[in-house]
């Protein structure tokens, strides 16, 4: 007989899905179709009255609360649910009372509600312009003390509106010490507190800016001295100094802020200034605390290592100038001390900074003056001179290499109206705009002129106001046998040329000439000529033979390069 293999399944229920699945009334029992005898249910409950027990299970007060429950069904279910919802507030307000119960964080030095911000001695540091706020025991930072968040802070802390509401002024080291909390950049984040407060990033320690001026600087050019050796009376004369600006540039170095907080040197910067151009730099100063010190302690080492005491003495005619201005480094008498080198007339002029003027309230100077340069007036060893600065074309020198001519600014030392310049002998304003040119023709020491004249003198000799143009006259020559005389249009660079007699009819001007065809020179006495050369034209440099002139001496120039008419003998 084959074996039957039968497969038994076992369903193991846990308490909880046993009671869910399975049911535990009596729905499903059979129910009696007989109807209960309430007499008899009443007999027997008289007959065991005295037998129930008054307490425990079964008793009088079981049957009792069982059909208190039964009348009561519904007003037992909502009492229950009263219960219930009251429990559940109970535990809310005891949650809320533990927290009411705990004690707030706050920092051992700024209380919660303090504003702090950047400084030392009740001042802010220079461009530290965040502020804080403590909550918790931590900073909360604003991003200005005048942005709308910032304000309306203060008017819910009920604070003055301006700067005088109670702040303290922290340096770095002390703020880096204090925990950080989430910045503060909208009215939302004023809601935050707890662990909301607490930033998910580090924030960055604060860097610190040291103390600084920032001066706008202009090179004029570097001093050279244009010393003529004029002898009056025998006797040269230190009366009047005269310099012109070369194209050399000025230099400067200066101490520059690395923002950081760590030990590191300073950074030199070292700048070279074109003659013309304006630069705008920070120059450190003194700070009002030790953390915003713009001037380290060493400052004499930077004086030292940068050249300031190396610096090359300006000299006039090979004398010293003693009181040589200088407004900076060690010179300076706490003007610019953090510059350590400068070198070329530098003209300095401060920029307007409201930190210093309306929190520091430092007046400032905002007028262009000399930072490195020649004064008013010259002292050395020869004595004191007035001093004449010109400046013209490329520093004074033509593009030829020889000085340039200037007429205009200076030191009328007679009170004449005569200034001291270089070649200041009587050029009006049209023959001026020609000098000005530094590749004018007249600036040539000689040029080659045509006709068989050659190579002649041009710079140093007088000028004619003549044919409507300014000309220098540069030689003679015969054609066809007639005398001619060759002339340089400064206003073109041309040469043109006038007969014999149209000279001597137009300036009076005689030709002295040979028995034959041959011209010995010009006999530059003229009275015509004169006033076409002293009272129209220029009447050339002292120390220059006239063309064709007779003699050597020039003799609309006794003795002077400064001026005209020259002093008196």
């Amino acid at each position: 007989m084959a074996v039957k293999k039968i497969k038994l399944n076992k369903r193991v229920h846990s308490k909880k899905t046993f009671k869910e699945e399975v049911s535990l009334g009596f729905e499903k029992l059979a129910k009696t179709k007989q109807t209960p005898n309430e007499d008899r249910i009443k007999e027997i409950y008289d007959d065991i009255f005295y037998d129930i027990p008054v307490d425990g299970k079964n008793s009088h007060k079981n049957i009792v609360e069982q059909t208190y429950e039964y009348l009561h069904y519904n007003k037992g279910k909502a009492l229950e649910s009263e219960l219930k919802l009251l429990a559940e507030k109970i535990v809310a307000k005891t949650t809320e009372l533990d927290g009411y119960n705990n004690v707030t964080p706050e920092h051992d030095i700024y209380e919660n509600g303090a504003i702090i911000m950047h400084g030392s001695n009740n001042t802010p540091y220079q461009d530290s312009n965040h502020i804080w706020i403590m909550q918790e025991g931590r900073k909360r930072q604003f991003e200005s003390d005048t942005t709308p968040v910032f304000l309306e802070t203060k008017k819910a802390l009920k604070l003055p509106m301006d700067t005088f509401d109670g702040r303290y002024y922290a340096p770095a080291t002390e703020l880096n010490n204090i925990p950080d909390g989430k910045p503060i950049t909208k009215m939302e984040d004023l809601n935050l507190k707890g662990q909301q407060i607490i930033p998910e990033d580090q924030i960055s320690d604060i860097a610190i800016r040291h103390a600084y001026t920032q001066v706008e600087l202009e090179c004029m050019g570097d001093e050279l001295g244009d010393y003529s050796g004029q002898i009056i009376n025998g006797e040269i004369d230190y009366g009047q100094a005269q310099f012109r600006l070369g194209s050399g540039g000025c230099q400067v170095k200066y101490l520059v802020d690395d923002y950081s907080t760590d030990n590191v040197p300073l950074l030199v910067m070292s700048r070279h200034i074109n003659k013309g151009q304006k630069i705008i730099i920070d120059i450190l100063r003194t700070g009002i605390g030790t953390e915003d010190q713009g001037l380290p302690s060493n400052m004499e080492d930077y004086y030292q290592q940068n050249g300031a005491y190396n610096t090359q003495a300006v000299t006039y005619n090979g004398n010293a100038i003693s009181n040589y201005e200088k407004k900076w480094g060690p010179f300076g008498l706490g003007e610019y001390p953090g510059i350590l080198y400068a070198a070329g007339r530098i003209m300095a002029r401060n920029i307007p900074n409201d930190y210093l003027q309306n929190v520091l309230l430092v007046p400032q100077e905002t007028e262009q003056k000399v930072l490195n340069g020649l004064p008013t007036s010259i002292q050395t060893s020869a004595g004191i001179s007035n001093l004449t600065i010109v400046d013209g074309g490329q520093g004074g020198v033509s593009s030829y290499g020889t000085k340039m001519i200037y007429k205009g600014s200076g030191v009328d030392s007679t009170g004449d109206g005569v200034y001291n310049l270089w070649g200041n002998l009587n050029q009006n304003t049209n023959l001026q705009g020609l000098f000005n040119n530094p590749n004018n023709s007249y600036y040539k020491i000689t040029t080659n002129v045509d006709k068989d004249i050659g190579n002649t003198p041009v710079y140093g000799q007088p000028i004619i106001r003549y044919m409507n143009t300014y000309c220098v006259l540069m030689g003679g020559y015969v054609s066809n046998l007639t005398r001619k005389l060759r002339f340089l249009d400064l206003q073109t660079g041309d040469f043109f040329t006038r007969r014999k007699s149209q000279v001597e009819d137009d300036l009076d001007w005689l030709m002295v000439t040979s028995s034959g065809l041959g011209i010995l020179g010009m006999d530059w006495s003229s009275s015509t000529l004169r006033g076409r050369i002293v009272d129209q034209g220029y009447i050339g440099l002292k120390g220059y033979n006239l063309n064709m002139g007779q003699g050597s001496t020039n003799p609309f120039n006794n003795g002077s390069n400064y001026r005209y008419p020259a002093p008196p003998a």
